[in-house]
């Protein structure tokens, strides 16, 4: 595969780990996702929507006309941004990898690199720190894969050099109920791995335990 091939594919696969979606269409399938962030600006939010556009379009997927774009939610009173495909037959690979049986799950043979781990990390991973205190809390939303899909994705953290734990959410009615966390002596190697990539909007999620000398 080429590289930027290659690259946009990992930006995807990253994209689907946290909030993209794939709907199906006969044997296509086309890509949709909704963003909205209350520390972000709806502008700023665009930045990543249009990164994530550009890979679709290097992997053959033609957007829809105008995105991505604005558009007005009822449900949360405020506007939120959408990036909605055309369908393609690419796309329909993609859904057969990422559902059964309608359900999302994580493909078998799905590679976590710094970039998609980054991409990841954008859209479903949070960060926190306790004033005056050197602990950072990483987190990584994984409530609604199932605990094998959780296992496999703590494997491929793993193969990133980092030490992961599990934190469960009781009040997820859907999937495992359990976020993963990285671990303590692991945060600042997980900072190092997705600084590269982190974009603008997200760059308050950057976090580290030690301060850059």
């Amino acid at each position: 595969m080429e590289v930027g091939r290659q690259t946009a594919q990992e930006v995807l696969d990253g994209v689907m780990l946290s909030d993209g979606g794939l709907a199906s269409s006969y044997r296509f399938a086309y890509f949709d996702m909704k963003l909205s962030d209350k520390k972000v600006p709806v502008s700023d939010l665009m930045v990543w929507l249009q990164c994530i556009a550009e890979a679709l379009k290097l992997l053959d997927t033609e957007l829809c006309t105008g995105h991505p774009r604005l558009v007005w939610d009822d449900g949360k009173g405020r506007y939120i941004c959408r990036l909605t495909s055309r369908i393609s037959p690419f796309l329909g690979y993609q859904r057969d990898r990422w559902y059964l049986s309608g359900k999302k799950r994580v493909p078998e043979d799905i590679v976590i690199t710094p970039l998609t781990l980054a991409h990841w990390f954008m859209g479903d991973g949070s960060s926190s720190r306790y004033k005056g205190c050197r602990t950072v809390q990483v987190e990584l939303s994984t409530q609604c894969f199932s605990f094998r899909d959780i296992g496999v994705l703590e494997v491929l953290l793993r193969e990133l050099g980092l030490s992961t734990g599990r934190a469960t959410y009781p009040r997820i009615v859907r999937g495992s109920g359990v976020v993963v966390r990285v671990l303590q002596d692991s945060v600042d190697q997980f900072m190092k791995l997705v600084d590269p990539y982190i974009l603008k909007p997200y760059r308050y999620k950057i976090k580290y335990r030690e301060v850059a000398g």
